[in-house]
């Protein structure tokens, strides 16, 4: 078992000639960590923020994974965090399992369910003048499988469900509208091992969309060059063809496309 504690102070004021600034701010945090060995691994952390205008922040991570054979394996978290003034909050949980074998290891499988409750901050406006969503809840399901055949080449599959309920607001706060999005995302996915360490990598992933007012459908490739740093664990760099990521719960896609550095992790 271990636990550590943090404070830290920022004191931080406008330059001369410039129109930057940030607030003062206290953040006080502490870790707890678990761990019994080839069984169970428990993680906690929760985070205080106090601003110079008297507004908090408190922040909550919570993860756990236990081993219920030595292929299978379960796992769970829950973040939240909630801010004073603006009454924003973001509630999100998941679980999932991982299936590993160990006397063939060429094959593994993840499922993953997702629920995220997201409150904006009610000062927030939409810069087209329109309506603006206030707040949502998404509930994703997510699965993926691996094979590694005899050539060095491993095919991978991902699939993934979003539903989403989003209530939305005009300006004047006076006018809302319940609206709803189903998402579907799928990624076929070759990796090549130049190396024990080393692989390149292409996919080819397609995006549909549909709700109140959208129906859409995308699709395109991406490639990628990754390093395993450690066994489960490496990094990897590339470029997104493509508008979108291969995560449903991200709000704006905007910024997916181009070029990109990302750490990987496998259960």
């Amino acid at each position: 078992m271990g636990l550590t504690a943090s404070f830290q102070r920022r004191d931080e004021r406008a330059q001369p000639q410039t129109f930057t600034s940030s607030e003062a701010r206290d953040a006080a945090s502490t870790t707890v960590t678990y761990v019994i060995p080839d069984r169970l691994k428990a993680y906690s952390k929760g985070e205080y923020r106090l601003n110079s205008d008297q507004t908090w922040q408190v922040l909550t991570d919570n993860q756990g994974e236990v081993k219920v054979t030595q292929d299978v394996f379960l796992f769970g978290e829950h973040e939240y965090s909630q801010a004073r003034q603006t009454l924003s909050k973001i509630d999100k949980k998941q679980v999932g399992l991982a299936i590993r074998p160990v006397k063939f290891d060429w094959f593994n499988m993840l499922f993953k369910f997702i629920r995220l409750n997201d409150f904006r901050p009610q000062n927030l406006l939409n810069p087209d003048g329109g309506f603006f969503v206030t707040q949502s809840r998404s509930d994703v399901f997510a699965g993926e499988f691996a094979v590694d055949t005899p050539y060095h080449i491993q095919v991978v599959q991902k699939l993934a469900f979003k539903d989403e309920e989003i209530l939305a607001a005009n300006p004047t706060n006076t006018i809302k509208t319940p609206e709803d999005l189903q998402a579907f995302l799928w990624i076929h996915r070759l990796n090549y091992h130049l190396t024990n360490r080393l692989d390149v990598a292409a996919e080819y992933r397609t995006l549909r969309q549909a709700g109140s007012d959208i129906k859409e459908k995308e699709g395109g490739i991406l490639l990628e060059l990754t390093f395993q740093i450690v066994k489960h664990f490496g990094i990897g760099t590339g470029f997104n063809f493509t508008n979108f990521n291969d995560d449903l719960t991200v709000k704006d896609h905007k910024s997916a496309r181009g070029f990109f550095l990302r750490l990987q992790g496998k259960y």
